[in-house]
């Protein structure tokens, strides 16, 4: 359940952005930024003095096609909707994610709406101004005339900033709050308002003046209005720019994935991700779901494993045999294997039997390996496998493996496999040697003649072998 404490979203927006220019692939920024030099990792200031220190640079930034160590070539907005999305995933909301939504009224940027709660996530700009436009959303929300789907009570303004703060802000009275850690930059540096004791500065003039001139608004009920506002407001500094936001979406892949791998593997998949995001943001199109997002990093590990998957599939050589079935063989064994998530095929014909399974299998949903691949490759085929939109993992296991590294292999595989994909299927094809694997559905295939198609039948009928000294055809042996 949100309550007005969570601070999940407080690394969304900042000021940071002005600092990282070039968002896309070969286009030149010519930027002029004033910004504080804090350390990259521990949060400590950038000099040796323990002070941040202010510079104004001016200059040109050419971002090279793909780049992976400053973003990608991909614009802060998308950096943070997609942080926001895998963050979403998981705490496994039900959540919708929007930018500059139609009905937004004086409000631009994105919005995260979950559970009930929603979460303006405040763009740049001086803070006072965006403290004056968040007001007039607020006072639009609580009249009714925008956001009516969801109260004013359950909604929270969250605002970014790496700045120092304007006069205004530096004398009101704020006290550090704590929330989710899951979405926190730094503790610290995470603050609230205390209306009651900032009641006499600038910052009450500032936005009481800003609602002047209205008629719903009574005098009287300035004040009132103004501290409900900044009950809703969380403000946060020192947020994380975007070369640290790339290190942020690779850690949140990484611990959502049972097998781990290598940081350029993930590299590859937060480019991919990213991509998918800025395409649905160009486009305007509606609202991001949680399945929208889930999908995209699904496709995002598809395309960055695709390679290490075709380099392991041992398909080619049985494709080249020529080798057809019968119709009426290929739907049997489908039927048998369907709807199973762990199969043990037993066949007395391994080879022959392979090419049968491919034949039963829409090929670009499989991953075809035999076992030494597995062996040697285990942890990366199983994160491609099973965060990749392949559906099956098949393993061919030839007469010299002992049986009792088949079945520890495959067990450990079917428990790593079991309480996070319900789509999954994992093949175990072995001579008829092999005692049955514990756990996996038992299927035994018995080769015969007739399983093959007329056409394969025929070819090797037709075959001519030596047979004592003489060339004959099998057909007439």
């Amino acid at each position: 359940m949100f309550c007005t404490d969570i601070l999940w979203l407080r690394e969304i927006y900042t000021e940071y952005e002005e600092s990282c220019a070039g968002f896309y692939d070969g286009r030149e920024i010519d930027t002029e930024y004033e910004e504080t030099c804090t350390g990259f990792y521990d949060g400590k200031t950038g000099t040796h003095h323990g002070k941040p220190s202010k510079f104004k640079r001016r200059h040109t930034t050419v971002m090279p096609p793909n780049e992976f160590m400053n973003g990608g070539g991909h614009g802060f907005e998308t950096q943070m909707a997609a942080l926001i999305g895998l963050r979403g995933l998981k705490r496994t909301d039900n959540f919708k994610l929007f930018s500059n939504r139609d009905n937004a009224g004086n409000f631009y940027g994105l919005m995260y709406t979950a559970d009930g709660w929603r979460y303006f996530l405040l763009t740049k700009g001086k803070l006072v101004t965006v403290l004056q436009k968040c007001m007039k959303s607020y006072c639009n929300i609580k009249r009714g005339k925008d956001f009516t789907d969801i109260p004013v009570d359950k909604t929270e303004f969250i605002i970014y900033t790496n700045r120092k703060l304007d006069p205004e802000l530096s004398q009101c009275t704020r006290k550090q709050t704590s929330g989710d850690l899951f979405f926190k930059t730094r503790g610290k540096e995470i603050f609230k308002f205390i209306p009651g004791k900032i009641k006499e500065t600038g910052l009450y003039t500032l936005l009481g003046n800003n609602l002047k001139g209205n008629k719903e608004i009574y005098a009287s009920s300035v004040r009132e209005m103004v501290s409900e506002f900044l009950n809703k407001v969380i403000l946060v500094t020192s947020v994380k720019g975007k070369c640290q936001l790339d290190d942020e979406l690779r850690q949140e892949i990484e611990e959502q994935d049972a097998m781990k791998v290598s940081p350029e593997t993930y590299g590859a998949e937060v480019l991919y991700f990213k991509k998918r995001v800025q395409t649905w943001l160009k486009k305007k199109r509606k609202s991001m779901t949680a399945g929208m997002f889930r999908k995209w990093l699904q496709e995002a590990k598809t395309e960055a494993c695709r390679t290490f998957v075709s380099s392991l599939s041992c398909t080619k050589e049985l494709v080249t045999t020529g080798i057809n079935f019968a119709g009426r063989e290929i739907s049997r064994l489908k039927a048998a294997i369907s709807n199973k998530p762990a199969v043990h095929l037993r066949s007395d014909a391994v080879a022959i039997c392979s090419v049968l399974l491919m034949r039963c299998l829409p090929v670009s949903k499989c991953i075809f390996v035999n076992f030494k691949s597995l062996q040697n490759d285990r942890c990366k085929l199983l994160h491609a496998w099973l965060g990749g939109d392949w559906q099956w993992c098949v393993v061919f296991c030839d007469s010299e493996i002992l049986g009792i590294h088949i079945s520890d292999m495959c067990l450990s595989m079917f428990s790593t496999m079991k309480p996070m994909a319900s789509n999954k299927c994992l093949i175990i094809l072995t001579a008829f040697s092999v005692q049955q694997i514990q756990r996996f559905s038992p299927i035994d295939h018995r080769f015969k003649f007739e399983h093959l198609s007329k056409k394969s039948q025929k070819i090797i009928l037709d075959k001519k072998v030596d047979f004592q000294g003489h060339k004959l055809t099998v057909k007439s042996i």
